[in-house]
């Protein structure tokens, strides 16, 4: 142990006459200022739509309860008919989502929901090009990209030479004279450059977020800004053992940039797209082009029956045409056919999401093959930017339409009966329910396997670096 803190406090006054190190943190701090800048304005702007969706649902809602307040029975049709109601549910954002941008600009934040949409409908007015690869390919200048892609060669400028540079100043093989083993010299050399560089990687970073996030920033968010510390922290670090595997077997400092841009450009690019194509392959994105075209195909059919899909609906119901003469026909007629074409279209619409089901799976399973995506896909959880939230609230639109939305209608508009002002005041409301152990589990199993592979790598690191090996290699 003494000896290797001998190491370490050498490696360290070596270091404080170097401004290398303090001139890529600075770097750094500007790229993480920008960074945060960008998240942030991605969350005020979401959060900005969202307000004014909100608002505009609450002056619907005020006016329509004001000419029930003050007409009553006589009040016009849309405050007294519960099948004209209509409503905005919205995906609330994340205390930490000025993080990681990630796809979620994809993602519907909204939904126009009412008695007679189709469960598939309700999201369409919001996904309007999101199939166009131009626009997947896309993605903001944000502190998750600055993680996965700009940390790693922070820590390996900072990291590449640590041995080689000694055999290029011809010090090797007076190190290896001394009574201190290679390996715990270059673990000395390895824990004073990297630690310091994951350490400023981490603060950077972390400090970043926070300041992005400003005042959404609660108790659980300092829990998921300490979990942003830790990650990046293992990340920094799998990358110094990297750079120190790399120097056991580089002859020079060149070599040694070179093999390390290799193996940057190798997990950060390559495999996750190979791990992209294979995806693809093996589970193909369902046609949502094919799906609209079947649904709008069973409407046209049921619309063109109008009338006779209602006297079928209603006589299948029990109901008869007396019974509802006091409401419209036509929402009923509209009901009826939306129902029946649901049901023409059921077994496509199974399908499409067996298929989505199917290669989240996959893409789940995937993405233990690449640190560059277990990073990424951490940051997005942990900014609540990531694909499994937004599907939890579309299953969550979705139930509240067929269960509270159409419970309450169904019966009002098949009796013929109106709201009271009692009953407009009970309107059905959602609120999304969040599921933070959906998050956590999947984080907990990426950061350990970050970990799993930092150990291979300075294992692989510490058993190569052998004097024979380090000795023969001297330039």
């Amino acid at each position: 142990m003494s000896a290797l803190m001998t190491v370490m406090r050498g490696e360290l006054r070596r270091l404080g006459r170097d401004p290398a190190l303090l001139g890529l943190a600075v770097t750094l701090v500007v790229l993480a200022g920008l960074a945060a800048w960008t998240g942030a304005r991605f969350a005020a702007e979401r959060e900005q739509a969202l307000a004014v969706i909100t608002q505009e649902m609450t002056h619907q809602k005020t006016e329509r309860r004001e000419q029930l307040v003050a007409e009553g029975e006589a009040a016009p049709m849309p405050a007294r008919a519960a099948w004209s109601q209509a409503w905005r549910p919205t995906l609330p954002t994340a205390p930490l989502s000025a993080l990681a941008v990630g796809q979620a600009e994809n993602w519907p934040i909204s939904a126009r929901v009412s008695a007679g949409a189709s469960t598939d409908e309700i999201f369409d007015e919001f996904r309007t090009g999101t199939d166009n690869p131009a626009l997947l390919a896309a993605g903001r200048f944000d502190l998750a990209f600055l993680v996965v892609w700009l940390v790693p060669l922070f820590v390996l400028a900072a990291c590449y030479d640590m041995w080689a540079a000694e055999r290029v100043r011809g010090r090797s093989g007076l190190l290896l004279s001394r009574p201190v083993s290679p390996r715990t010299f270059l673990l000395g050399k390895a824990l004073v450059r990297g630690g310091l560089a994951a350490l400023a990687a981490s603060s950077i970073v972390t400090l970043a977020a926070a300041l992005a996030s400003g005042p959404r920033l609660t108790a659980i968010a300092g829990i998921d800004l300490l979990t942003v510390f830790v990650l990046v922290s293992v990340w920094s670090l799998f990358w110094v053992f990297v750079a120190l595997a790399v120097n056991v077997f580089a002859r020079a400092p060149a070599q040694a940039a070179v093999a390390s841009g290799a193996v940057w450009l190798l997990i950060v690019v390559v495999i996750p797209s190979v791990l992209t194509a294979g995806l693809d392959l093996a589970a193909p994105k369902p046609s949502e082009p094919l799906l609209a075209a079947e649904r709008r195909a069973g409407l046209v059919a049921s619309q063109a029956r109008g009338d006779a899909v209602l006297q079928d609906f209603m006589r299948t119901e029990g109901m008869v045409q007396g019974a509802v003469n006091d409401a419209p026909v036509g929402p009923r007629r509209n009901w009826a056919v939306r129902e029946r074409a649901e049901a023409t279209f059921a077994l496509a619409v199974t399908a499409h999401r067996a298929a989505e089901d199917r290669r989240r799976r996959l893409s789940d399973i995937l993405r233990f093959g690449s640190p560059a995506v277990l990073i990424q896909d951490s940051l997005e959880r942990l900014a609540g930017t990531d694909a499994d939230r937004a599907q939890a609230w579309r299953a969550q639109v979705r139930r509240f339409l067929i269960e509270d939305v159409r419970g309450f209608v169904r019966p009002r508009l098949f009796e013929g009966r109106f709201m009271t002002l009692a009953e407009f005041d009970d309107l059905p409301e959602f609120r999304f329910v969040e599921t933070p152990s959906s998050a956590g589990a999947p984080i907990l199993a990426n950061l350990g396997l970050l970990v799993l592979l930092s150990a291979l790598a300075l294992f692989i690191g510490l058993f190569a670096a052998t004097p024979a090996r380090l000795a023969r290699r001297d330039p």
